[in-house]
C-alpha cells in the first residue's frame, strides 16, 4: 500500500482473495469424489504456492498492475488450501491409530514453530536490509526470494512422499520386550 500508493481497499482485496481461495482449495481437497490423491494435491498446492511467492516481487514494478499481485495472492491461497488439510489427511493415513494424537500434536508444533521462526528470521532480514539503504524494494525482493526458496524446497520434499510409503520408520518396543529383541516399526509421516 505504502510502496505503490494504493488504497487500503486494494490490500484488503488481496487478503480477501487469499482467504476465499484458501477456503475453496480446502473444500476442493475434501471432496469425496476427488480423483487426485492427497500426495498429488500436496505437490500441486506446493507448486502453486511457490509460483505465487516468486511472482510477488512483480508488485514492486510500477508498470505491473496491482491486480497481478492480488491474483498471485489468490493463487497462493488456493495452493495453501490444497496443502494444509492434505498434510493432516496423509498424517492420519500413515500413522497407527494409537499414535495419531502424538503425531497430530507434533504436526501442530512443527507448523507453529516453523511459522514463528520463519517470520522472525525474515522480519529481521527485512529490518536489517531496510535500515542499510532505506529502500524497501531490495528488502521486499530478498524476503520473497527467501520465502520462494523455502516453498521450492517444500515442493522437493512433498514430491518424494509418493516414492515410498515408509517415510519414517520409528522403532517401538512392545511391553515386556528386552532392548535386544526386535522392535515393531510404525510408519508415520511427520
Amino acid at each position: 500500500v505504502r510502496e505503490r500508493g494504493l488504497s487500503a481497499a486494494m490490500a484488503g482485496t488481496a487478503l480477501t482473495a487469499t482467504a476465499l481461495l484458501w477456503a475453496v482449495g480446502g473444500w476442493y481437497q475434501g471432496r469425496v469424489d476427488l480423483r487426485l490423491s492427497h500426495q498429488r494435491l500436496l505437490v500441486i498446492g506446493s507448486i502453486l504456492t511457490t509460483l505465487a511467492v516468486f511472482g510477488q516481487p512483480l508488485a514492486l514494478v510500477d508498470a505491473v498492475p496491482p491486480h497481478i499481485s492480488v491474483a498471485l495472492s489468490g493463487l497462493g491461497g488456493f495452493g495453501m488450501g490444497l496443502v494444509v488439510p492434505s498434510i493432516s489427511v496423509l498424517l492420519f493415513q500413515r500413522t497407527p491409530p494409537a499414535q495419531q494424537g502424538t503425531y497430530a500434536t507434533l504436526l501442530q508444533l512443527a507448523d507453529s514453530l516453523g511459522c514463528v521462526t520463519t517470520l522472525a528470521a525474515t522480519g529481521g532480514i527485512f529490518a536489517a536490509l531496510h535500515a542499510v539503504d532505506g529502500e524497501s524494494d531490495t528488502a521486499f525482493t530478498t524476503i520473497f526470494v527467501i520465502s520462494g526458496l523455502l516453498a521450492a524446497a517444500a515442493v522437493g520434499v512433498v514430491s518424494r512422499l509418493g516414492v515410498s510409503a515408509n517415510i519414517f520408520t520409528i522403532p517401538v518396543r512392545t511391553v515386556g520386550s528386552s532392548p535386544h529383541s526386535p522392535c515393531l516399526s510404525a510408519r508415520v509421516m511427520v
